[in-house]
């Protein structure tokens, strides 16, 4: 009994007693308070969970336990004090960027209210927010490069410095319309590095397969003036990590003198550990490629690497020694062309004719696909015939293309 009942229940003795009677003493006496029921809102956050570590963005739920007869109509998140969202159905929940605090401790509550406005704040729960701020890699890939294929390839020209100041010096350029550059790559992102000139042209580039989109390349300056130099034409972002796929398409159309469309490099912003070529190029002047015979090597500005062997003499070989399970033979076809006898790993596999009425530089002139794992030669073997129609008997190693 509380200190009011037994003051009340004092006086009802007393006056009982003084001969007042009962029925007196109530309109005497105040009437004692009826108790409320209890009502409240209580309000958890649940997840994440307090301790945890949390990067990039996370949802941040609570739950909402009624006691009474109260309606929720809402509950607002926090973090650290600073509103991030509110939700007004259950269950209750936000998405939180972390990258919008700093890395470290931070805590977060929950509030919920009721149809009065009436505000009911859960407990703190403390996370250790964890955001990589490392710069992602970007990776150059040179218009050279193997994860860049040309088709056709006689339908595009290497250009040098005396045209633009390129990135590593050099860049090809086609006009011809429907002519494709195509790069394979895997990143979250991608620049082509190409020229705007006066003679410029338009290109349409998809990624993965999906819709076009027009770049115009047009610019002021001709090729051969100074200050020229090549730069990003186009960029995709935002793109899922793993593997993809740019075409770079001549239109044939241009709002300049000419429809030329220069593809001079490469940027590739990689997941994690940035990107990586899906082949490896073997140059010419590599270790692993050995010549018996009469080989003229030479430089070439239309080789792969600015640099080439060629013999015409039969029984001159090139052998390349490679580990992988797919090798590709980059060389010239052209009017010149002779015919080549191709072994793999000693077996004669097929003659290569090389001969083209007009000149197909960086080809792939021979392909061995599906090769047991493991290491493996690939051996060219110069016949000293040709093709009725070739002039010569010319054989041309440019690279070789080797998928691990």
């Amino acid at each position: 009994m509380n200190k009011r009942r037994a003051y009340a229940a004092a006086l009802l003795v007393m006056f009982t007693l003084g001969g007042i009677p009962p029925e007196a003493v109530a309109q005497i006496l105040p009437p004692l308070p009826i108790p409320l029921p209890i009502r409240s809102l209580i309000v958890t956050v649940t997840s994440p969970s307090s301790g945890s570590t949390v990067s990039a963005t996370v949802p941040v739920t609570a739950s909402v336990s009624i006691v009474g007869s109260l309606t929720v109509v809402g509950v607002e998140f926090y973090v650290d004090g600073s509103f991030i969202g509110d939700d007004t159905t259950a269950s209750y929940s936000v998405p939180w960027d972390t990258k919008t605090v700093g890395n470290g401790s931070h805590t977060l509550t929950a509030v919920a209210r009721d149809l009065l406005g009436i505000r009911f704040t859960s407990d703190g729960v403390t996370v250790t927010v964890f955001n990589d701020t490392t710069p992602p890699t970007v990776t150059r890939f040179e218009e050279t490069d193997p994860a860049i294929s040309y088709s056709p390839a006689g339908a595009w020209v290497r250009r040098g410095p005396e045209i633009a100041a390129f990135s590593g010096g050099m860049a090809v350029t086609s006009n011809v319309a429907g002519a494709t550059a195509t790069f394979t790559f895997s990143g979250t992102a991608v620049s082509w590095i190409g020229l705007k000139c006066s003679i410029c042209g338009i290109a349409s580039v998809s990624i993965d397969g999906g819709a076009t989109t027009s770049v115009d390349t047009a610019g002021a300056v001709a090729p051969g003036s100074s200050g020229l130099t090549s730069e990003v034409v186009f960029t995709a972002s935002g793109l899922a990590a793993g593997s993809h796929t740019m075409v770079i398409t001549v239109t044939g159309t241009t709002t300049t003198s000419n429809t030329h469309i220069a593809v001079d490099a490469f940027d590739v912003t990689g997941a994690g550990g940035g990107a990586q070529p899906i082949v490896t190029r073997i140059e010419d002047t590599d270790p692993a490629v050995s010549y018996t015979g009469n080989w003229v090597h030479l430089t070439d500005p239309r080789g792969t690497n600015g640099t080439g062997a060629e013999a015409n003499e039969a029984g001159a070989v090139a052998t390349l020694s490679f580990t992988g399970t797919e090798v590709r033979w980059i060389g010239f076809r052209f009017e010149r062309g002779g015919i080549a006898r191709v072994h793999v790993d000693g077996t004669f596999v097929g003659e290569v004719d090389t001969y083209a009425p007009s000149v197909e530089q960086q080809a792939v002139v021979f392909t061995a696909a599906d090769l047991p794992r493991g290491a493996h030669t690939l051996t060219i073997e110069v016949t000293g015939t040709s093709n009725p129609a070739s002039t010569r008997s010319w054989v041309v190693i440019d690279a070789f293309d080797v998928t691990p």
